[in-house]
């Protein structure tokens, strides 16, 4: 592990208390994403600030943090949720079934809900 400027101390901390990672895990899922935000794909150098911890807010019984799905830019974590638009239920799914599929060990839709063109 590297040493940590002060401003990274703090991120670290931060994210420690809130999400129950550490900013090395925040590292890895950065490059994970190809240093882009998980749902619409924006350069994270193309953002204002960071790219924000997105999580389930409903917690696991008895866990400490609701389980993180990724990182997304700021215009994504605030407004594309709230809106209605084609684009962004779709940019929305798109980015849920990825979670789904990566981090629950199952396909997020069923075989059987699937159309098969064999």
């Amino acid at each position: 592990m590297r040493a940590y400027t002060a401003k990274e101390k703090a991120k670290d901390y931060h994210l420690r208390t809130t999400y129950g990672i550490t900013l090395e895990d925040y590292e890895k899922m950065l490059e994970k994403q190809d240093f882009k935000c998980a749902l619409c794909s924006k350069p994270a150098s193309e953002c204002a600030r960071s790219l924000h911890v997105d999580h389930w807010h409903k917690k696991a019984k008895g866990a400490k943090f609701g389980k993180v799905r990724g990182l997304v830019c700021f215009y994504c974590n605030r407004e594309r949720i709230r809106q209605h638009t084609l684009r962004s239920s779709f940019l929305l799914y798109q980015y849920m079934l990825r979670f789904a599929e990566e981090n629950l060990n199952e396909p997020a839709i069923p075989e059987s809900q699937t159309d098969s063109t064999d």
